[in-house]
């Protein structure tokens, strides 16, 4: 979508572990040296251990990848249940044909075991990594024990490298796996992205990805947002990257800033959309005064104004019909007259206006109670592409809550101002009214209309 826009060759951001994205943080650099000093010196059993996102498959693959001329290899990315079902998925990556009942635990280690000295007879070694291990049963960690056996009088025929998330290293502190522990020589960690290499990982990933830009498109405080909201995981900064170049892309911008970030963020956030789909719609356009933060209000303060507003003259407006109705009935006069004179004047006129496509009145203007003058509003169709915000800034120059405001309030589907629907018809004002014009003021000057009608 933003490839041409921001002159990329390839999509910066994916959902892939490319090794060529690989950024070495501070602590990624720590832990593929340990790692690969393990596996040079041939200690036999290493472990790697992050929360999600930190970029474990990434490290595994650029291991791999170094290490493929050397080295057999095998990446076991499964959760195998059984011993038997983990020893036919090595020897399968292995590309090992296996003979016989793929149960059968004897017959599969003999044919490993064959393996792996032809290997080594051929001046090579075998490197079997392993990802999501913290998925392993019990009987399976054990099999790995085993297979840590597999070795000869002066070195071992077979080097295992196990990562998982933050419970494999529970798993292997329990009690039951103490002999395993005891083979693992290292184990690395990943920790969380500092302030400034949150900025450096992303501009890496847009070199790789073939920008030429001569000017970043983030600014510093977009950055400065990016770590914050992501908490330095280089999962969550991809993601939030991935959508705020879509969204410059989508507004014609070439800069991210941090107001952009600031409404990406906020519609990643799921905690209130669990507790509440209706306050989850609508909290993309919720802008707190400081840091962009969300507003942290109780649900029935998060109502919308408008919506509010349209219930009360909802019920304002059939109570004027019902008195119209009820004094008719008592007068016993003719339809035509009595209900008419009991029902306002205002309504009669709205009721019976023609329909108008552009211009046409949809709410009243407060700004002067004594006399009431309609807003008048135009009907645009939204093209593909389009957000609310750009159609807003191409009309008026300018997009702000005073004017989601008005938009909201002539268009009451409106809800996620990002997620609108092509082709579907918006009720833009031809004039925005001034901005103390609160809905306060529109109620206030509908109650008025309605005192006058009765």
């Amino acid at each position: 979508m933003f490839l041409r826009h921001f002159q990329l060759r390839e999509q910066p951001f994916g959902v892939t572990p490319d090794p060529r994205f690989l950024y070495l943080s501070s602590t990624h650099r720590e832990a593929m040296a340990s790692l690969a000093y393990g596996i040079t010196a041939n200690r036999g059993f290493t472990a790697l251990a992050a929360q999600p996102g930190m970029g474990k498959t990434t490290i595994l693959f650029d291991l791999l990848g170094r290490y493929e001329k050397t080295h057999e290899t095998a990446f076991v990315f499964q959760a195998h249940q059984t011993p038997a079902s983990l020893l036919h998925g090595i020897l399968w990556e292995l590309g090992v044909q296996v003979d016989g009942n793929c149960q059968d635990l004897v017959r599969l280690h003999s044919q490993l075991n064959d393996y792996l000295l032809r290997i080594a007879a051929a001046g090579k070694r075998v490197l079997i990594v392993i990802d999501e291990a913290q998925s392993l049963s019990e009987p399976v960690l054990e099999q790995l024990r085993m297979l840590s056996n597999f070795e000869t009088a002066r070195e071992k025929l077979l080097h295992i490298l196990v990562a998982g998330q933050p419970g494999l290293a529970t798993l292997l502190a329990s009690p039951q796996m103490e002999q395993l522990r005891q083979r693992v020589s290292i184990i690395a960690r990943l920790a969380p992205l500092h302030t400034s290499e949150v900025c450096e990982f992303v501009e890496h990933r847009m070199r790789v990805a073939g920008c030429t830009l001569a000017v970043p498109p983030f600014t510093k405080q977009a950055f400065e947002m990016i770590a914050r909201q992501s908490g330095g995981i280089p999962r969550n900064i991809n993601n939030i990257c991935f959508n705020a170049l879509s969204l410059a892309c989508a507004l014609k911008r070439m800069t991210v800033n941090r107001e952009i970030v600031a409404e990406v963020t906020r519609d990643l956030d799921l905690s209130e959309v669990q507790a509440n789909p209706e306050i989850g719609a609508t909290r993309a356009h919720q802008t707190a005064a400081s840091g962009f933060a969300p507003t942290r209000t109780a649900p029935y303060q998060r109502k919308s104004t408008f919506r509010s507003f349209f219930r009360i003259s909802t019920v304002l407006g059939a109570c004027v019909v019902l008195t119209g109705i009820l004094t008719w009935g008592v007068r016993g006069a003719d339809p035509s007259a009595g209900a008419i004179e009991a029902i306002s004047r205002p309504a009669i006129a709205v009721a019976n206006r023609p329909a108008q496509s552009s211009p046409a009145n949809v709410i009243p203007n407060a700004a002067s109670p004594a006399e009431q003058q309609p807003q008048q509003f135009e009907i645009v169709r939204i093209q593909p592409n389009e957000t609310i915000s750009g159609i807003a800034r191409k009309r008026y120059g300018k997009y702000d809550e005073h004017v989601l405001q008005q938009l909201r309030a002539l268009n009451p589907w409106l809800l996620n101002t990002r997620l609108v629907e092509t082709g579907r018809d918006l009720k833009v004002p031809v004039t925005l009214s001034q901005r103390e014009n609160s809905f306060e003021q529109v109620r206030a000057g509908n109650s008025l209309n309605s005192a006058k009608a009765r």
